[in-house]
């Protein structure tokens, strides 16, 4: 059997497929029926998923993002050896779980969305760092908030009243999204960053303002990319303190930077400053983000022009 899978996305079409064989009585174990062929090759449930790639139906060069977190729609199609339909279903993912509470925040030169989760609190915190276009990125906050997490996302240029090139962004602006969450009744003094790329970068270099952090996490940070940077614009690994720990996820197939270069840069200036680090280095490309987000190993920036490579064999990709 044949089974095509759809996600019917703004930017266009994006597919998976497999082809399974089924017992005799025309039953499939997705958990360990392993593809005769397909987007992925081994048993997995959610393979298809995994999996979806660039249709003809996408614009060269163009990534789903899904900044805004809006629901994802799929259809699956079921087909004999014949190629005769079978069967189909449409799917909805939600990405903001119901009880989740989006509160926009616009005041005191404070811009952002907080997702709350049900209750009083007061809960633990995330504050996901600006991604390198700037753009208010609402991927992965309402995610951590539906595991329990107060979460808080922000832009920081490319947006009405803010600053249009990453040169004119001031680091205090940053810094304020951080005393801004402090002062919610509802949130605990259980405060970390995420970031991921250059995300990844601004939270190493917030960390060097805010020793009241609990904890930094980064995906693909660049480090050694910039080791050539003067002094007086290099992280101060020695100024961030030592009651913070980080978690270092870095891709060993990251097309942009070199992952075992740039981990283990990043690891061993930790080390050296006696911080608590924990590195991980994993087989997925630079853009490894959370789970059912399509993976695009190159897209376009139009910040800089360029197709930028990012890496990572979509099925070996989804499983990191």
């Amino acid at each position: 059997m044949k089974k095509n899978f759809r996600l019917h996305s703004s930017n266009g079409i994006l597919r998976s497929y497999c082809i399974l064989k089924s017992d005799d009585h025309g039953n499939i174990e997705l958990s360990t029926a392993k593809p005769i062929r397909g987007t992925y090759i081994e048993p997995d449930p959610m393979g298809l998923f995994m999996t979806v790639e660039r249709t003809d139906d996408v614009s060269y060069g163009d990534m789903v993002k899904n900044y805004e977190a809006e629901p994802f729609y799929y259809s699956l199609r079921l087909f004999s050896e014949s190629e005769e339909l079978l069967d189909e279903v449409n799917l909805k993912k939600r990405w903001h779980h119901p009880l989740v509470a989006e509160i926009e925040v616009k005041q005191g030169g404070i811009w952002g969305v907080i997702y709350k989760p049900p209750g009083p609190g007061s809960f633990p915190c995330i504050i996901d760092t600006p991604v390198v276009d700037g753009r208010l990125c609402k991927t992965h906050a309402p995610l951590s908030a539906s595991e329990g997490f107060l979460s808080f996302c922000f832009p920081m240029l490319d947006e009405p009243r803010l600053p249009k090139t990453l040169e004119d962004v001031d680091i205090e602006y940053l810094s304020k999204h951080i005393k801004y969450v402090q002062s919610l009744p509802y949130c605990s003094d259980n405060i970390g960053l995420y970031g991921i790329s250059f995300a990844g970068l601004i939270a190493h270099h917030l960390a060097t303002k805010h020793p009241e952090l609990k904890v930094v996490a980064t995906t693909n940070g660049p480090g050694a990319f910039y080791r050539r940077l003067r002094p007086e614009t290099s992280i101060k690994w020695e100024n961030i303190s030592t009651n913070i720990p980080f978690r270092v996820l870095s891709s060993i197939d990251d097309w942009l930077v070199d992952g075992v270069t740039n981990g283990a840069y990043i690891r061993d200036s930790l080390l050296k400053t006696e911080h608590k680090v924990e590195i991980e280095f994993v087989n997925s490309g630079h853009v490894t983000v959370i789970p059912y987000n399509p993976h695009h190993n190159f897209g376009f920036n139009k910040f800089v022009n360029v197709n930028l490579g990012f890496g990572g064999e979509t099925s070996t990709h989804g499983k990191v």
